[in-house]
């Protein structure tokens, strides 16, 4: 499941199991709320969850196309250099 945020960008997070890691006393019902309701929450977590923040402009979606996103880091050109 894919959860997307937007920061004046997008960005996607990967949340494999995230109704594991919600508060005991909330249920399906009140999870489906709460996304629906779109509204930030802070949500303390059962266990400390590792985070690996990937950044790249360039992916391959489900259509088998390649697809490009802005560099809003500016950091393609950098690598591009590096590369040659």
């Amino acid at each position: 499941m894919w959860y997307q945020a937007t920061f004046g960008w997008t960005h996607r997070w990967r949340l494999p199991n995230a109704s594991s890691m919600t508060p005991a006393t909330w249920n399906q019902a009140h999870i489906a709320e709460v996304i629906q309701s779109q509204k930030t929450q802070t949500v303390y977590l059962r266990q400390p969850l590792p985070v690996l923040l990937l950044y790249w402009t360039g992916m391959v979606e489900t259509d088998d196309q390649v697809h490009f996103m802005p560099d809003i880091y500016d950091r393609d050109a950098a690598i591009l250099e590096d590369l040659r």
